[in-house]
């Protein structure tokens, strides 16, 4: 197996499409600043607070439970259009901590069945779930080392062997910024 860059979707962004520009009307608050973060903090965008604060008053008066639930569903449909699935492939989950334990439990692995990861590049959660179940369940973790503080896709591809049922890789982590592709692999 190789790994090959999927270039990102033209038809994803128009050509107009500037993030600079998106992020200073967006960041009022940031100013001449570019704000770099894991996810972990960031300042609002204005969209992202107009629709907190409108969720929140709708909540302060009762709520319209079809609205929620449809407003649910649209964002489904946008973000798997965005990542190139069905709006069925998305599930909401509080954190990515507890969509890691779902998908974990779900699988039925047992003894033998191996876990491949970077454990160096991994946020915690998606190191402690895995050595929990090795612990528990007798699965096989198969840790790859870090190259340069970054996960090695060609050795986390050369370590998929015929027991491996999962392997599992971190866009971020709360430890250090990674150089991760900004689109998926592909193996071929």
């Amino acid at each position: 197996m190789t790994v090959d860059a999927i270039p990102p979707s033209a038809a994803l962004f128009p050509a107009e499409f500037d993030p600079y520009q998106i992020s200073q009307s967006e960041f009022s608050a940031l100013g001449d600043k570019t704000y770099l973060d894991v996810a972990s903090r960031a300042p609002l965008a204005r969209s992202v607070r107009g629709a907190i604060d409108r969720y929140v008053a709708m909540r302060s008066v009762g709520g319209d439970k079809d609205a929620m639930f449809e407003t649910a569903e649209r964002v489904r449909e946008k973000v798997s259009r965005l990542i190139g699935a069905t709006a069925e492939e998305i599930a909401y989950t509080k954190n990515v901590s507890e969509g890691l334990g779902i998908v974990a439990t779900s699988l039925g692995l047992g003894r033998g069945d191996e876990v491949v990861f970077c454990p160096e590049a991994e946020h915690p959660n998606n190191i402690y779930l895995w050595l929990h179940l090795q612990k528990s369940t007798g699965i096989k973790l198969t840790a790859v080392p870090a190259k340069d503080g970054c996960v090695d896709a060609e050795a986390i591809v050369e370590a998929i062997g015929p027991d491996t049922r999962l392997v599992t890789v971190s866009y971020q982590t709360t430890k250090f910024r990674t150089d991760a592709p900004s689109h998926a692999f592909r193996l071929t």
